[in-house]
């Protein structure tokens, strides 16, 4: 029971992204840690078959001396291997981090525009229509000017085409 709990821990987690071209990449990279997982199974195999058709056409010295050599050659190439999907990983990790990091700045920025910034919210003036005079609010009570609380206050004056065409 223990050997199968081991054995499911060398096959990785089915999480395949939905998009495409993502998809392709993630099967790949996935595929590979397989391979890599169990590539001691085909290496066995292959040692094995070397050692035993060694023994029966020359001698069992030559052939035990294949099987050795045959588990250097395969352990070598499974080192490569290993190295390559470790390089793997760590760029598709950074990668990671990088689009994240792309993505959260894209939602920050979309989020503060130069009217809706970290100080407050502005009206946009081309959300205003045509901007034509401003103007300062008097106080009935001490006859002093003063500016409005929220700032100046823009009044915006439509004016017809005909009747400005004509002036």
């Amino acid at each position: 029971m223990k050997f199968l709990k081991r054995l499911k821990d060398l096959i990785p987690p089915w999480q395949m992204p939905s998009e495409p071209r993502k998809a392709i990449g993630w099967f790949l990279q996935w595929l590979f840690t397989l391979i890599v997982h169990f590539f001691w199974i085909p290496l066995a195999v292959y040692v094995v078959y070397q050692t035993y058709s060694v023994w029966i056409t020359q001698n069992p010295f030559l052939g035990i001396l294949s099987g050795i050599i045959a588990i250097f050659g395969g352990l070598v190439f499974w080192a490569l291997l290993y190295g390559l999907l470790l390089v793997l990983n760590m760029v598709t990790g950074i990668s990671r981090v990088i689009s994240d990091v792309n993505r959260m700045q894209e939602q920050l920025y979309s989020q503060q525009t130069p009217f809706n910034s970290l100080f407050g919210n502005m009206r946009n003036p081309a959300d205003m229509g045509r901007v034509v005079e401003g103007e300062v609010v008097e106080d009935e009570y001490t006859n002093n000017r003063r500016p409005p609380a929220n700032g100046m206050i823009i009044r915006v004056v439509e004016e017809d085409p005909k009747q400005s065409h004509n002036k």
